[in-house]
């Protein structure tokens, strides 16, 4: 039927999508040239939850979208910046076994234009903070510690940011920063 048919067109095309991405793991160390361009941060976003919230229900995961209605294109690498969404959504999924609030707003501040994933989550232990980035650095018992390591790279090639902070009522923020594409405000 019509629901079957969009599931497998999904499913197709994340295979793809999957390929690429292991394609970059493999080439984690020595990091191929992005596919620079113009990159709609919020219809990333949206695509990216479609996807990633799948399940969330049974979880007790609450996803909240915060997306500024105006901001300009990004300018990086589409699937290169929807990896690293994807890294900081399954993050603070990991981060609330127990269910919560996550978050994801997009904005601009100066000459960039951000995407944020907040959780509800235990947050980062301060001794851990200066850690998180570090390849193969994990928290987690089946965690290859490569996720956090890769967004940040894959931010820093493009010219953008990764940083983390606690958020104040508990659990973790982490802020992409991307150029905003010239000649846009």
């Amino acid at each position: 039927d019509e629901t079957a048919r969009g599931k497998v067109q999904v499913i197709l095309e994340e295979s793809r999508r999957l390929d690429t991405i292991l394609k970059s793991i493999l080439n984690f160390a020595r990091p191929t040239s992005p596919v620079q361009g113009e990159v709609d941060l919020n219809l990333l976003a949206r695509q990216t939850m479609e996807l990633m919230s799948i399940g969330f229900d049974q979880r007790r995961i609450e996803v909240d979208m915060q997306l500024a209605p105006a901001i300009p294109k990004a300018h990086g690498d589409g699937e290169m910046l929807k990896q690293c969404l994807i890294n900081l959504v399954k993050n603070a999924q990991e981060a609330m076994p127990e269910g919560g609030r996550l978050t994801v707003r997009t904005g601009m501040s100066q000459q960039h234009v951000h995407i944020a994933v907040a959780d509800t989550g235990v947050g980062i232990p301060a001794e851990l903070h200066d850690k998180i980035f570090s390849p193969f650095f994990s928290t987690k018992e089946k965690g290859a510690g490569i996720g956090l390591a890769m967004a940040r790279a894959i931010a820093e090639a493009q010219g953008g940011s990764l940083e983390a902070r606690n958020s104040p009522g508990g659990g973790t923020e982490f802020i992409l920063r991307f150029p905003a594409e010239q000649g846009q405000k």
